[in-house]
């Protein structure tokens, strides 16, 4: 198994997918393209190159954070499971 498939089976067990045989030699393709584009990025002379921003003369707005009243009740019954105050959700980490 060479360093891409590796990569690519650690995160498809990741985030719990099901991928067939056809679909693993296509996104192995894809995933080595990617890598090799990334690996020419990183070869970039970027040492004296000073960071850009994307908008200029934008000035951020910032708020204070307000609590505003909400019906936990409700939103308990959203949730797809709820114990003892807290949101139970699956585990995706292992």
């Amino acid at each position: 198994m060479d360093n891409h498939e590796e990569t690519l089976e650690k995160a498809i067990n990741t985030i719990k997918i099901e991928v067939g045989d056809q679909e693993k030699k296509i996104l192995h393709h894809q995933l080595g393209q990617f890598l090799e584009w990334l690996a020419l990025l990183e070869e970039a002379e970027t040492e004296n190159i000073e960071a850009q921003q994307l908008f200029t003369g934008v000035e951020k707005i910032k708020r204070e954070d307000q609590p505003q009243e909400s019906n936990l009740v409700e939103i308990r019954k959203e949730a797809a499971a709820f114990e003892n105050g807290f949101y139970l959700v699956p585990r995706i980490i292992d």
